[in-house]
């Protein structure tokens, strides 16, 4: 056995900490992942550095915040040169491996920016492979896309093995013609669909790895379960429409902010109606559950080469979704709950068994738990980075004490960016502590916010930002805010040399 663990990260794709059953949803089907979180740790409060997708994840290879590692919106572009958990642990001795979706530059044509991932520039076979090296990782199998829009490499994959790609399409058509006869389903032939492709991928580095007693950082990213709303059989017949639990607050429609209502008038044309949410629900649970089979079949492949037991299995999602939650769907600028707060399961050799957490952590505390298993120090993250000055600070912490022994952790808030011009045409910016009892959002462009007490208002529906009786509870968040903003502000010309 090796004396250092390797690491398997299971990443997903826009999905909420509500949708598993270890966290207390009762109507889906989770079952490998709930193993996974009661014999090791579930972080029900776990929540993400930015509710979209490429600043959110760019925090996740780096360590860094937003503002800190410069992908602030989504469409830019992460810098090559920065480090990244994949790089560091190559240089420290891993073969590193990613599979699926990365999403670390952008997948539309932008004239101003290079990009790796521009879906256009794989469909005319300009690229067929990323490059070596790609953010630390040696080799990759990548998808980009989702539903029956996925390709790169796994179009090319599809072709090679003469699939039938008229399904994706069919299925697409579906979903362009808008909601009619519960036609959002695909019927994909056993081995064919992506997640089986990304999951097949994942397992064949790590076996290779097994045989060669090589430790890995195997990167598996899983597009689903991110809209359009397209599970296959037999999943997307998994979950009775006209049963389904809908979030409670699916009808309220009320903001209590004018320019919230007003960016709900713009971003909401042709909202869903009841039967519509009921199938957008459904498809997206049977999404999650074929991805949960998926971790099942990963995790049988690890016992199967007897390494189970030398792995930390990680399983993580970008940002949340809203799913209906306050009548909205996707992701936009309500920090709700449902957004911003995700699955976070660590299993880990040896470790407790602490089930459900309620503490609140932060996808932050990723890379640094990570560098504390391999034992690999953050100033050796740091110092590889193109410009010490901005990343020397890694605002999340370990959890490995925690994860190893159940030791207490000391309560710490998570902290929220979102830099975001979305759909309207009007960029948004904000701000966000959470702790325990509190969340505290403000809306820079607005100078107003939202502030809900988690303890007694899980629901979110009694702003308390202008609310007198707690402007002092609001001043204490304000200052940990503020002290969280400049302890990881950036330093982009730092001295050099005497002068």
């Amino acid at each position: 056995m090796n004396s250092k663990p390797n690491f398997l990260v299971i990443c997903v794709d826009q999905m909420q900490s509500y949708s598993l059953g270890i966290n207390g949803n009762e109507q889906i089907k989770t079952p490998n992942l709930d193993e996974l979180g009661k014999t090791g740790t579930s972080f029900n409060r776990a929540y993400c550095a930015n509710s979209v997708c490429m600043p959110s994840r760019a925090s996740m290879f780096t360590g860094l915040t937003p503002k800190q590692h410069g992908l602030t919106v989504n469409g830019m572009k992460l810098n090559e040169d920065l480090p990244t958990i994949a790089g560091v642990l190559h240089k420290n001795g891993y073969r590193t491996y990613g599979a699926g979706k990365f999403h670390l530059q952008p997948t539309r044509p932008l004239v101003e920016v290079d990009s790796f991932e521009r879906m256009d520039l794989w469909e005319n076979g300009t690229y067929t492979k990323l490059p070596a090296m790609y953010y630390g990782f040696e080799d990759t199998f990548f998808v980009n896309g989702h539903g029956s829009g996925a390709g790169a490499e796994y179009a090319n994959w599809l072709a090679e093995r003469g699939a039938n790609t008229d399904m994706y399409q069919r299925a697409q058509a579906c979903f362009d013609a808008g909601f009619k006869n519960n036609t959002w389903r695909m019927d994909i032939p056993d081995g064919l669909h992506y997640n089986e492709v990304i999951a097949d991928k994942t397992i064949d580095f790590m076996n290779n790895c097994a045989d060669n007693h090589e430790n890995f950082f195997a990167w598996c990213s899983f597009p689903d379960p991110h809209a359009p709303f397209l599970s296959t059989k037999p999943y997307c017949d998994m979950y009775d429409p006209n049963t389904i639990r809908l979030n409670a607050t699916w009808q309220n429609t009320q903001d209590s902010v004018d320019h919230l209502i007003d960016r709900r008038k713009q971003l909401l044309k042709g909202t869903q109606n009841e039967a519509e949410l009921r199938e957008i629900v459904a498809q997206t649970y049977g999404m999650i559950t074929h991805v949960d089979a998926n971790v099942g079949r990963l995790v049988n492949a690890l016992k199967e080469k007897n390494i189970l037991d030398n792995t930390v299995i990680i399983f993580i999602a970008d940002h949340g979704e809203y799913l209906g939650s306050h009548g909205l769907l996707h992701k936009s600028d309500w920090q709700y709950e449902e957004l911003v707060r995700v699955p976070f399961i660590w299993n880990v050799p040896n470790g407790k068994a602490n089930g459900l957490s309620q503490d609140v952590v932060s996808a932050l505390d990723l890379v640094p738990t990570i560098l504390d298993y391999a034992n690999v120090s953050e100033e050796e993250f740091a110092t590889r980075g193109i410009n010490r000055a901005t990343c020397t600070v890694l605002p999340g912490r370990s959890l490995k004490n925690y994860l190893d022994n159940g030791d207490e952790l000391q309560p710490q808030p998570a902290y929220i960016e979102y830099d975001e011009d979305w759909f309207a045409g009007e960029f948004y910016r904000t701000r966000t502590i959470v702790t325990e009892k509190y969340k505290l959002t403000h809306f820079i462009n607005a100078g107003d916010g939202l502030m809900f007490d988690l303890e007694n208002d899980l629901a979110e529906t009694n702003n308390l930002f202008f609310n007198e009786k707690f402007d002092k509870i609001k001043a204490d968040l304000n200052e940990q805010l503020l002290f969280h903003l400049i302890k990881t502000d950036r330093n982009d010309v730092p001295r050099h040399g005497a002068f």
